[in-house]
């Protein structure tokens, strides 16, 4: 089944202009004739659309697709029709036509799994591990009701951690503000104050500061600008990227909390991953790879623990003290 692009006209004489799914163009005219339209234009939808459609699913986006799409498996409908009501709902229209693309390759015969598996970046290869296993145990509704459980809780967790962030944010905004303020509208009115007396060396610096930022702001601001990109550049190479995560593991109070994230994270998904069937050494592979922290992935390759039957539930201590604690 093809989808085309149409231009029509109702009876009224007015332009109508959207998309219908048809096997031929004779199956589309006659499918906009029973809705009252006359087709004067169409085209095949599919040679205009991008192939990898750069979106990607947030967390609370993805709960409710997922909860929609079990709610709809559990009464009994189709994952075919599912997918195709999903994408006639959706109003955002870079996820409509992800899921378009999705339910047509479902309709060609691929599998739920390996239709969202050709959309790299757009879902989390958790969910894809999770739906090939649904897939393969039968209990596709159940599965999805468990990953749209846990990306709830993991967009809660999110949310509680921009919440308490917002503070000392606002306080740095403010710290910031004062101190321009201070040194480019307050100072100079010292001075003028002083007059010709001679002032502490202090004193002085403070008020060749004011001088600079007042005369030569631009130079800070061209150089803060600069230290922001080359940050962001050095952070998105492999290596540093890796001190940068073992750092933020270091840090007083803030490495504890993130430590207390990571555990709570791994072990939600791996207990997700487990009961879905998957065995245990997947399940703590792309348990780990849902950290979103390169120093502990780099621990869990040069120190990994093969699980064996003996002693099992010792080594996975070991193994998740390693490396989701990474202490």
């Amino acid at each position: 089944m093809t989808t085309f692009a149409y231009v029509a006209t109702d009876v009224n004489g007015k332009k109508v202009k959207g998309t219908e799914m048809a096997e031929d163009s004779v199956e589309l005219i006659d499918k906009l004739r029973q809705k009252g339209l006359f087709c004067t234009s169409y085209k095949d939808a599919a040679k205009n659309k991008a192939a990898d459609v750069k979106y990607k699913f947030k967390t609370k986006d993805l709960s409710f697709f997922c909860r929609q799409l079990a709610a709809m498996l559990t009464s009994g409908v189709s994952l075919v029709k599912a997918l195709q009501i999903l994408q006639a709902q959706t109003e955002n229209k870079k996820q409509k036509q992800v899921l378009l693309d999705i339910y047509e390759e479902v309709q060609k015969g691929r599998s739920f799994s390996e239709a969202i598996a050709t959309k790299p970046g757009v879902f989390p290869s958790l969910f894809v591990s999770m739906v090939g296993a649904g897939e393969a145990s039968g209990n596709l509704d159940v599965i999805m009701n468990r990953v749209s459980e846990h990306y709830a809780k993991d967009s809660k967790t999110q949310n509680k951690i921009k919440g308490a962030m917002i503070y000392p944010i606002v306080l740095l905004v403010l710290l910031v503000v004062i101190m321009i303020a201070m040194f480019t509208m307050i100072m100079p009115m010292f001075r003028e104050l002083a007059g010709d007396t001679e002032m502490p060396l202090l004193s002085q610096a403070i008020f060749g500061i004011s001088d600079f930022m007042i005369n030569q702001g631009y130079i800070l601001v061209i150089v803060l600008i600069a230290i922001i990109i080359v940050l962001r550049l050095i952070i998105k190479t492999p290596s540093s990227k890796l001190k940068w995560d073992e750092m933020l593991l270091k840090l007083p109070k803030v490495g504890g909390l993130l430590r207390t994230i990571y555990t709570a994270r791994f072990a939600r998904t791996m207990s997700n991953l487990f009961s879905s069937g998957l065995q245990m050494v997947d399940c703590i592979e792309k348990s780990v790879g849902t950290l979103g922290n390169t120093g502990c992935s780099r621990k869990r390759k040069t120190r990994r623990v093969a699980l064996g039957s003996d002693g099992q539930s010792k080594r996975i201590r070991r193994y998740v003290r390693i490396d989701c604690l990474c202490r």
